[in-house]
């Protein structure tokens, strides 16, 4: 199978952000294929589930460590609260999501 809900084999991803965890290794932060059209959903992959093209750096990224792990995002998404309000589907949260994502795929289109 080649397509899932949440993501295509061959497509190329922008990564969101990245998460290295202690003894698991690192994830990519991406968005996936529309598992709800009306609303964009992010989840971790491994990373060696990818091929990187492109080793550009979002401006907008920031690394925040934390005991065994690390994660890499846009710096607003690391507020606190932030990914609950998103995913609870506060209309804010979403606006600062789209700028955002909008600066990483810019950075590297």
């Amino acid at each position: 199978m080649d397509e899932s809900v949440w993501l295509t084999l061959g497509k190329i991803y922008h990564v969101m952000g990245v998460r290295t965890e202690s003894g698991k290794g690192v994830d990519y932060l991406i968005v996936a294929n529309n598992v709800d059209p009306g609303f964009a959903a992010m989840s971790y992959h491994p990373s060696e589930s990818f091929e990187v093209v492109s080793d550009i750096i979002p401006p907008n990224w920031e690394k925040v460590v934390s005991g065994g792990s690390e994660r890499t995002l846009p710096s607003p998404w690391l507020a606190p609260g932030f990914f609950q309000q998103f995913y609870d589907g506060d209309a804010s949260a979403y606006s600062i999501y789209e700028r955002e994502r909008d600066v990483v795929i810019n950075s590297d289109p």
